[in-house]
């Protein structure tokens, strides 16, 4: 049986630890989040036309004074536009779009990078090669459990928006080759940001949504660090979702030894797609109703969250029990586990007013020691 699945007819929702509310500069948004093996964890915002990290030294108990990164030029915030983070030992790598004018003008994708946990930081580094082509501000970025580095973004430097991909294996102080992840003649869905994801051995996989004969459904690749190219995408769907709007919302890939998770938006639904090999992948179950969706592998379980409406309530669900709410009021939730599936796991959200908004982080795995 399909974990999520199993997970609305039986079992109890782990506990949580205690909700942290950052200290952070006025303004923070957008926040994301990288745990390391070791369970350090690295947040990561926006502040204006600022970078900034957090640091938790203890497995996301409490986090350190804010450390401001920088940026170039302004910074694409809103929408899922706003810096990716990875933390693999004492390395921690950040990518942004950045632009003198964005809303659709120019922007790029740069990547910083420190060695000593945020308190030096290494000048930017472009990641497209194609100036300007990172102008949607929409991208992504992965890491693995050795320190490698994959970063995805939607480019427009031809006709039409593709998913460009590049790799780094220096803790992104230099990047290969970017490779065009789509089909000949494929569409994009061009507001949804693609995802991406390490499995074991240090596969490469990549989601983004794609468009044929009106129907927007999600598309994967996969490849491998030490090779430029990647396979045939492939459509990810039991059901396809007619419709003439891009939902600016994708979902999240779970790739571990237990298995392969797609989890994705649909007509208004959270579902989760998987089994051994997401090329095949059959088994289905709608997970609740909602949108803007995120999820993680932990040690034991899958962890969900998604908002039901629009700076509504936060919602919860692993392969324990169905739903919990997290918090009334959020926007921009995401969560978090260190690769291939262990503790911790944390989820962030903004909440509060628009105009000055408040990050939120918490525990859901279960408080406590280290298992």
């Amino acid at each position: 049986m399909h974990t999520l699945l199993a997970a609305l007819f039986f079992g109890l929702l782990p506990p949580v630890g205690d909700r942290i509310e950052l200290s952070t500069p006025a303004g923070a948004r957008e926040p994301q989040l990288s745990v390391a093996a070791d369970g350090t964890v690295v947040v990561a915002y926006g502040v204006k036309d600022a970078l900034h990290v957090q640091v938790s030294k203890d497995r996301g108990a409490s986090f350190g004074t804010p450390i401001r990164v920088g940026a170039k030029d302004k910074l694409a915030l809103g929408m899922r536009r706003g810096p990716r983070v990875a933390v693999h030992g004492s390395a921690i790598t950040l990518t942004a779009i950045c632009g003198q004018e964005l809303a659709g003008k120019d922007g790029d994708v740069f990547a910083w990078s420190s060695d000593d946990l945020g308190a030096t930081w290494k000048e930017p580094v472009r990641v497209n090669a194609v100036a300007g082509s990172a102008r949607e501000g929409l991208q992504t970025l992965a890491c693995g459990d050795d320190g490698a580095l994959l970063c995805a973004w939607i480019d427009l430097r031809g006709e039409q928006p593709v998913v460009m991909a590049s790799k780094s294996s220096d803790g992104g102080r230099a990047w290969s080759e970017n490779t065009n992840l789509m089909r000949a003649g494929n569409e994009l869905c061009p507001c949804c940001c693609p995802t991406a994801t390490f499995g074991p051995n240090g596969v490469e996989y990549l989601k983004w949504r794609g468009v044929v004969d009106g129907a927007r459904d999600p598309w994967f690749t996969s490849g491998m660090m030490t090779s430029k190219s990647f396979l045939p995408p492939r459509r990810l769907a039991t059901e396809h979702w007619k419709t003439d709007q891009c939902p600016m919302d994708l979902g999240s890939l779970l790739v571990t030894g237990l298995g392969q998770t797609a989890i994705v938006r649909r007509a208004g639904k959270v579902v989760s797609l998987g089994g051994p090999n997401l090329a095949a992948a059959k088994e289905e179950t709608v997970v609740g109703d909602g949108l803007q969706v995120w999820a993680a592998r932990g040690a034991r379980h899958e962890y969900i969250v998604y908002s039901e409406r629009p700076g509504g309530p936060l919602v919860l669900v692993t392969t324990e029990a169905p739903r919990r709410v997290l918090a009334e009021k959020a926007r921009a939730a995401v969560i978090a586990a260190p690769p291939l599936g262990a503790d911790p796991v944390i989820a962030a959200w903004e909440e509060g007013p628009a105009d000055a908004p408040r990050i939120v982080l918490l525990r859901v795995d279960g408080a406590g020691e280290p298992r």
